[in-house]
C-alpha cells in the first residue's frame, strides 16, 4: 500500500541561536516537504486450538509481520529554525525502514471473541543517520522518526538502528489487564526503559492499579528513574452518586513519595461536582507544594466553573 504526500507549512515566526539558547525572531519561513511511504502487510499466519480452556471455548493464535519504508525530504537543516508547538513540527528528513511482528491470541467466550494476548516487537533501520542535518550530536534529540517509535528519546548522535521496542498486553480474564512496554538498546546490550502496569476492575465500579517505571539510559538523553505507582478507587465518569479515587507515586532514587492525588466526585442526572487534592514533592528547593482543585460540570456542555482541567481528572 503506497502513499505520497506534499506537506506545506508556513511559519510567521522562526527561532535563531542566541548565546546558549534559541530566541524567537520575526522571520517568516516556509517548510516544503515530500513524504513517500510503502506499507507492506505480509500474509498472516494463524492456527486455531479447538479445545476449551480457562481462557475460553477456543483459542486462535495469529502472527502478523509488517514492513514499512518511508522517505521524507525537503525539510533539510532548517529543522532547528522551526518553533516546536506540537508533533507536526518534529518532521525531519528521513530514509527509514520499519520492521515489526505482532503475536495475537484470541479467545472465543460464548458468542463473543476477545483478544486476550498481544505482543508487538518493532525496530527501525535508518539509512540517513543525520536526518538531513537535523540531528545535533552530544545532546538529547526528539524528532519525528524517533518519537513515533518509542516513548523515550534515544538519539544523542548518528545511529543506523533504533532500539527494539516491545509492547505486551495480556487480558486473561474480564476486568484484569497487564501491560508491559520496554525498549532494548543493542548499543547498551540491555533494556534501557521499562513501563509495567497491572489493572483490575471488579464489581463493575471498584478498581485498583499498580505500576513500575524504570529508565536506565544515557544521561544526556534522559535522567535515570525508578518509580512505583498505585491507584485505587470506585466509580467512573458516568456513575451517578459518589465516586472517589486516590493515587501515589513513590520514587526509589529520592526515597520519597513524589506525587499524591485524591479526588471525590458527585454526579447527578444533569451535573457533577469534583474536588481534588494534589501534592508535589519532587525534592526541589521550593519544598512540597499542595494544590486544591474544583470543577462544576454540566452534562453535554462543559465545565463552567472551576480550575480542575479535564486532563487532570481521575474521573
Amino acid at each position: 500500500m503506497p502513499s505520497f504526500g506534499i506537506l506545506e507549512t508556513y511559519y510567521g515566526e522562526a527561532q535563531a541561536p542566541y548565546e546558549d539558547r534559541y530566541r524567537v525572531v520575526g522571520t517568516n519561513i516556509v517548510r516544503s516537504a515530500r513524504d513517500f511511504s510503502v506499507d507492506v502487510m505480509l500474509p498472516s499466519l494463524a492456527r486455531v486450538f479447538d479445545k476449551k480452556t480457562v481462557f475460553g471455548d477456543k483459542l486462535k493464535h495469529v502472527i502478523e509481520p509488517r514492513v514499512t519504508y518511508r522517505y521524507v525530504t525537503g525539510v533539510g537543516d532548517n529543522y532547528t529554525r522551526y518553533i516546536r508547538f506540537d508533533e507536526n513540527d518534529l518532521l525531519t528528513n528521513t530514509n527509514e525502514l520499519l520492521l515489526s511482528v505482532a503475536n495475537r491470541i484470541y479467545a472465543r467466550r460464548g458468542n463473543s471473541v476477545e483478544e486476550i494476548f498481544s505482543w508487538e516487537v518493532f525496530q527501525k533501520r535508518y539509512f540517513d543517520t543525520t536526518f538531513g542535518g537535523a540531528l545535533v550530536p552530544e545532546q538529547r534529540n526528539v524528532i519525528g522518526p524517533s518519537a513515533d517509535l518509542a516513548a523515550y528519546a534515544f538519539l544523542v548522535g548518528p545511529r543506523s538502528t533504533s532500539p527494539v521496542a516491545s509492547v505486551m498486553r495480556v487480558t486473561p480474564v474480564n476486568g484484569l489487564g497487564f501491560r508491559w512496554q520496554t525498549d532494548y538498546d543493542p548499543r547498551f546490550g540491555a533494556i534501557t526503559d521499562s513501563s509495567l502496569a497491572v489493572d483490575y476492575r471488579f464489581a463493575s465500579k471498584y478498581f485498583v492499579s499498580a505500576g513500575h517505571d524504570m529508565v536506565h539510559t544515557d544521561p544526556a538523553v534522559t535522567a535515570a528513574a525508578n518509580q512505583f505507582r498505585v491507584r485505587a478507587g470506585f466509580g467512573d465518569p458516568n456513575h451517578r452518586g459518589f465516586n472517589a479515587a486516590s493515587e501515589a507515586i513513590y520514587d526509589v532514587k529520592q526515597g520519597a513519595i513524589q506525587y499524591t492525588t485524591s479526588q471525590v466526585t458527585y454526579n447527578t442526572n444533569c451535573c457533577g461536582l469534583s474536588l481534588q487534592f494534589h501534592r508535589y514533592n519532587i525534592g526541589s528547593s521550593l519544598g512540597a507544594r499542595n494544590d486544591f482543585r474544583v470543577a462544576f460540570q454540566v452534562a453535554n456542555i462543559s465545565t463552567p466553573l472551576g480550575n480542575l482541567k479535564k486532563q487532570d481528572r481521575m474521573f
